[in-house]
């Protein structure tokens, strides 16, 4: 369990985990390192991080949830968040579809702080094209549509495109739409939270500015460094091939059965 420090510095003790809600929200995009930096948090704090990766691995009730919310009024969010997230047990929340969010969960949680994690521009319009670009691409081919129906996954598929859009879009044309998409983001961002609220992140930074944001101690491991891109891509490949194998090998078997099965009712 970790340790807060007070106001001096010195140790304060455990974590209460009965006091768990969230005190970190982050507002960085996707693919700005925040799987190793939900690796980091998940260490740090007393409750879990949330990540997209809970929406893909998580269970029905989150995708529900998830569909609920990007349709509701704006007024209900907060209270619908809160409530969420209270009962679950979380501390904190990275990417989307809790950065898309940050807003509303500012209002849900006003004491908690807020993360924006950063990296270069250019370099997160290609990572973002060699990964949920693909993916979303690869979700919206009908031939994989017709595949995750039939193994029952389409809720899945339809949630998270539904959720990732807006990175889908900022980055379906040249470099430098999805340029000034980020910059735009980041420049909300900055405004909306309050200086003293707000810890502009790099992960290559380590556990310093990220402890001493959250008054709590460095752990005395190294800050993880979890990089999806490989596995993501080869996921994305995975599935368009067996999409295709399964899915063009029904349909002559479905044929051949429409010309069989009344050959076959009249002979018996």
């Amino acid at each position: 369990m970790n340790r807060i420090l007070d106001a001096k510095g010195s140790d304060a003790g455990k974590v209460n985990d009965d006091s768990a809600s969230i005190v970190l929200i982050g507002a960085g995009l996707p693919r700005t390192g925040t799987l190793s930096l939900r690796g980091a948090l998940n260490i740090l704090l007393p409750g879990k991080c949330y990540h997209m990766k809970d929406v893909a691995e998580g269970k029905k009730e989150d995708k529900r949830f998830w569909d609920e919310l990007i349709d509701a009024d704006e007024k209900q969010r907060p209270e619908m968040l809160r409530k969420f997230f209270t009962e679950r047990g979380y501390s904190a929340g990275v990417d989307f579809p809790i950065s898309r969010f940050y807003k509303e969960f500012m209002i849900a949680f006003p004491e908690a702080k807020v993360l924006l994690s950063m990296r270069s521009p250019e370099s997160w319009h290609k990572s973002v094209r060699n990964t949920i670009y693909k993916a979303m691409t690869a979700m919206n081919n009908p031939i994989v549509r017709a595949f995750l129906r039939l193994v029952c996954d389409l809720e899945t598929a339809s949630v998270m495109r539904k959720i990732g859009e807006p990175i889908y879009e900022a980055n379906d044309g040249d470099e430098k739409r999805a340029v000034e998409y980020f910059n735009s983001w980041a420049d909300e961002v900055k405004r909306r939270v309050p200086e003293d609220r707000l810890l502009i992140f790099d992960v290559r930074q380590g556990w310093a500015s990220l402890c001493k944001f959250l008054n709590v101690q460095e752990p005395n491991e190294p800050f993880p460094n979890l990089n999806d891109t490989a596995t993501l891509k080869a996921e994305v490949r995975k599935l368009m091939v067996v999409s295709h194998v399964v899915v063009l090998g029904i349909i002559p078997l479905l044929i051949l059965a429409a010309i069989l099965i009344p050959i076959l009712l009249t002979v018996l």
